[in-house]
């Protein structure tokens, strides 16, 4: 899903991307910074992975994902459920599972 999404990404998004370091935004900044501009913008979302609306976030994968079977894979992602430390497993109606490997896309395609 990567390539598909990942072209259509703006390039000044440097969070979670393949082949973009922290160091790249800086050089970006200096560039910027070099040719008058005063402004930087550096935001981080509270919460994010959090509260990713499950509806919303699949609406944008199936309209550019047209293999149906991973669509199911990543509703079944987001859907697995969160095991509690009394070993009770609750249901997950939004966000995404932090520190799984396919969250930061998929929180990138929600942005």
């Amino acid at each position: 899903m990567e390539p598909i999404f990942e072209a259509d990404f703006k390039p000044c998004s440097y969070g979670f991307r393949p082949r973009r370091r922290p160091h790249d935004a800086i050089a970006e900044i200096y560039q910027f910074t070099s040719r008058g501009h005063v402004w930087v913008l550096e935001a981080d979302i509270e919460a994010c992975f959090d509260n990713i609306d499950h509806p919303a976030l699949l609406a944008r994968v199936q309209d550019r994902v047209g293999d149906k079977r991973v669509v199911r894979l990543v509703k079944a992602f987001l859907k697995a459920g969160i095991l509690s430390e009394d070993l009770v497993i609750m249901d997950t109606n939004a966000g995404t599972p932090q520190g799984g490997s396919l969250s930061p896309l998929l929180a990138n395609i929600a942005l």
